[in-house]
């Protein structure tokens, strides 16, 4: 046997960065995310942390986690729609009023937003009782307007015990609304989600309304809704209004003139 060439291979470790990592550990275990950074950079001022110290370090938090008695407590918290704080404040005259920025397809316009003062056009009202906790409206889909316009004309006729109808899919930023719910994905990632409408009663009752075509249904969404309508089942109801169309079927619609005329 003749040997040709030798080469020595050296082989590089993997590293991970530790911001990247404070992250993942913070969504995996719930855990404080500066708090995990400021502890990691103690032990890895360089930045970095390899691969495998990454894994065994996921294992100790695991190890740490599943000594722990988990116990669940219901604490009833006032939740504000808008967290004017979120919201940069300008001046009309002696008026402060709040705004932000929203992001839309401009060819989508006419169809998905709706101002306070075109809904007073198109329902031929002075004022309206019911929506409208900021203007305009930037709604996802033609459903979603329909849903809105339908029940506000059926309010504007017949308001029996109703408060207000809010929709709130639009924001699900924290600074801007404490009106959001987190669930975990099936990968086990944590998300904030902010259901389409609120409609509340002067009771005290609510119902979360979600419209959603089959496609986009999210199976571990709705089962953490329903654990939320569960807390709570005389006061809180979830619905989820199905569309296979761009438009609403008469039944779905039904549905929710019935729980407010309940």
């Amino acid at each position: 046997m003749i040997i040709v060439a030798q080469e020595k291979i050296k082989l590089e470790p993997d590293y991970i960065d530790i911001y990247s990592l404070a992250v993942e550990l913070a969504n995996n275990y719930r855990l404080p995310l500066m708090d995990i950074y400021t502890k990691l950079k103690e032990f890895y001022p360089k930045g970095e942390v390899l691969e495998q110290e990454a894994v065994n370090i996921k294992k100790q938090i695991e190890e740490q986690i599943k000594n722990y008695k988990i116990i669940e407590e219901v604490i009833e918290q006032a939740l504000a729609l808008l967290k004017k704080q979120g919201f940069s404040e300008e001046k009309e005259g002696q008026k402060s009023i709040y705004v932000t920025e929203i992001m839309f397809h401009k060819d989508r316009a006419d169809r998905l937003l709706l101002s306070y003062e075109q809904a007073l056009q198109k329902f031929k009202q002075k004022q309206l009782p019911f929506g409208f906790h900021y203007s305009p409206y930037n709604f996802d889909s033609g459903p979603e307007r329909e849903f809105f316009e339908n029940i506000l004309r059926e309010l504007t006729i017949n308001k029996d015990d109703i408060e207000d109808i809010y929709f709130t899919g639009a924001i699900d930023d924290p600074n801007k609304t404490d009106f959001f719910f987190e669930y975990k994905d099936k990968n086990g990632k944590w998300h904030n989600y902010s259901p389409d409408f609120l409609i509340r009663k002067k009771n005290g009752k609510m119902l979360i309304v979600e419209i959603k075509g089959e496609p986009f249904k999210d199976k571990q969404k709705e089962k953490e809704m329903r654990q939320v309508e569960n807390l709570n089942p005389d006061r809180l109801k979830y619905e989820i209004l199905e569309t296979n169309q761009d438009e609403l079927g008469f039944n779905e619609i039904e549905k929710i003139k019935k729980w407010i005329y309940k």
